[in-house]
C-alpha cells in the first residue's frame, strides 16, 4: 500500500497524467525511497552486537515506539528523537536488540511528493535558449531543488552520529 495518495500529490503537483499514471510514478518514487531509507512504515528490528559500553544509541529515523533487550533482558529507556539511552547506570551489555517504529510518516509523505515534482518536472537540458528568451537552471544539481539526495538525507537526520544504526547496511564500528 502506498504512503502518499494521488489526491495528495494532486493538491500539492499540477499534472495532466492520469490516476493510474501518477499511482505507478508514486510507486516508483516511494520503492527508490525505501531502497534508501528502509521500510516507509511499521516497525523493524535490529540487533547491535557490540554497542558503545555507556553512549547513547543513534537510530537513523526518527523512532515513536521503542523495545530494546539488552543480553535479552528487557531495559527501560528514554527516547528523544532518533537516540535511546539507558534509564540506569549500567551501561549497554551486548547485543542490544531495537525494535522500533519510525515516527515520520508525515516527512515520508512530503519527500514522495517532492519526488514525484521532481520525477514530472524534470528536463534534460541544462538551459534553453528560445529567440531572446534564455533560461539556465540553479543549484548544486542543476534543477534548482533540493536534490534527491537530499531529500533522503532530510529523513535520516540521525545518520552522522557517531553510533548510527541504519537498516541498509549492518552495523559496523
Amino acid at each position: 500500500m502506498s504512503v502518499t495518495t494521488v489526491d495528495e500529490v494532486r493538491a500539492m503537483v499540477e499534472s495532466p497524467l492520469s490516476d493510474v499514471v501518477l499511482q505507478d510514478v508514486i510507486d516508483r518514487e516511494e520503492a527508490w525511497l525505501a531502497r534508501r531509507v528502509g521500510p516507509l512504515t511499521g516497525s523493524r528490528a535490529v540487533v547491535i552486537p557490540e554497542p558503545p559500553r555507556h553512549d547513547p544509541i543513534t537510530l537513523s529515523r526518527a523512532v515513536s515506539t521503542v523495545t530494546v533487550t539488552d543480553a535479552g533482558i528487557a531495559v527501560v529507556v528514554d527516547v528523544v528523537g532518533q537516540t535511546i539511552r539507558r534509564d540506569d547506570l549500567l551501561g549497554w551489555v551486548w547485543p542490544v536488540s531495537i525494535t522500533y517504529t519510525p515516527d515520520d510518516e508525515d516527512e515520508v509523505r512530503r519527500v514522495v511528493i517532492e519526488l514525484v515534482r521532481e520525477a514530472l518536472s524534470r528536463s534534460p537540458y541544462q538551459s534553453e535558449s528560445i529567440g531572446d528568451y534564455s533560461y539556465t537552471r540553479g543549484g548544486r544539481d542543476g534543477s534548482g531543488m533540493i536534490g534527491r539526495r537530499g531529500l533522503v538525507r532530510s529523513l535520516l537526520p540521525g545518520l552522522s552520529a557517531p553510533f548510527t544504526v541504519s537498516l541498509l547496511r549492518p552495523f559496523r564500528r
